[in-house]
């Protein structure tokens, strides 16, 4: 089973994948434009203005998003994990 290491305020908390998939979704259905969700990998995701969600890595721009599911972006963050 992965395990992967979410910034939550600093605070850094060990996740099994199936908890990252509920942080993500629920971030993808309750975070408030202008919210920002640290991810693993250094990824990660931003609620913009409008309501759609952008994805990106530290020292990359972001991209929207489309329609990605909590599962799409999670398998995204795996194999950026893969290629640190």
């Amino acid at each position: 089973m992965a395990s992967f290491k979410v910034d939550a305020g600093g605070l850094i908390i060990r996740h099994t994948e199936d908890q990252l998939l509920s942080l993500v979704a629920a971030f993808i259905v309750e975070g408030k434009p202008g919210a920002t969700l640290l991810l693993p990998s250094l990824a990660w995701l931003r609620k913009a203005d409008d309501g759609r969600i952008l994805m990106g890595r530290d020292g990359f721009m972001g991209t929207r998003l489309h329609n990605e599911t909590s599962d799409d972006i999670v398998a995204r963050i795996k194999r950026w994990s893969k290629a640190l």
